[in-house]
């Protein structure tokens, strides 16, 4: 996630700048932004009552680590319970649908990532001389990667949808009534092309169901 002015900023990300309206800097939609957003909420509901305080206990928790999956988070929640005990929470981690349509977000998908190391010879060994006969970890590699699917993008990996809620028949109708162009979010990802379990749309795949990804092979 590049944050230098060589990487493609017209102006440093570390210092906000407004052009023609919009917020140009490191985090501005994700999620600095939001973050600065609920603070300027607060401080029109003291301007509009008079207040000092304001009407209702509020409990700002703002944490940098959601970019790394939140490692600390967890135990951090789980010290503090009784501190960070609220009848309703905000989370700022989420946007609006476009500038014209309000957005309520009830739920997002979480993270779970593991590293799986093969090991093999341990040297360099040649084709015609061993082929065939010693493992390939790179042959066993393709093998584990094709099997974390169906032939039905469904992931194959056992337990894996345990607990998974599926959506009702009102969510896919809410999310059928967006306006939604797949061709310009193709674009946006420089993608010929869509993909994922079958029986969901795009909005539902993204949204509402889990994942299984190789993020890297080395």
């Amino acid at each position: 996630q590049p944050a230098a002015r060589e990487d493609g900023w017209a102006t440093d990300p570390f210092e906000p700048v407004i052009r023609d309206g919009r917020m140009y800097g490191r985090g501005a939609a994700d999620d600095k932004g939001q973050v600065f957003f609920h603070t300027l909420g607060v401080r029109a509901h003291l301007a509009a009552t008079g207040r000092t305080t304001p009407a209702v206990n509020l409990k700002l928790l703002i944490e940098g680590e959601e970019e790394s999956g939140s490692p600390n988070f967890r135990a951090l929640a789980e010290e503090h319970a009784a501190r960070l005990a609220a009848d309703a929470v905000i989370v700022s981690d989420t946007g609006m649908w476009d500038e014209e349509t309000p957005t309520v977000c009830t739920g997002m998908r979480g993270l779970a990532e593991c590293e799986i190391e093969l090991r093999g010879p341990a040297q360099d060994i040649h084709s015609g001389s061993f082929g065939g006969a010693v493992p390939n970890p790179a042959t066993e590699i393709a093998r584990l990667v094709a099997a974390l699917h169906d032939e039905n993008g469904k992931v194959a990996v056992p337990g894996f949808y345990d607990g998974v809620t599926d959506l009702t028949g009102t969510e896919r109708a809410l999310f059928a009534q967006l306006p939604f162009d797949e061709a310009t979010w193709l674009r946006t990802a420089k993608s010929q092309a869509a993909s994922g379990e079958a029986g969901y749309s795009t909005l539902e795949r993204v949204w509402a169901r889990p994942t299984a990804e190789v993020n890297g092979i080395g």
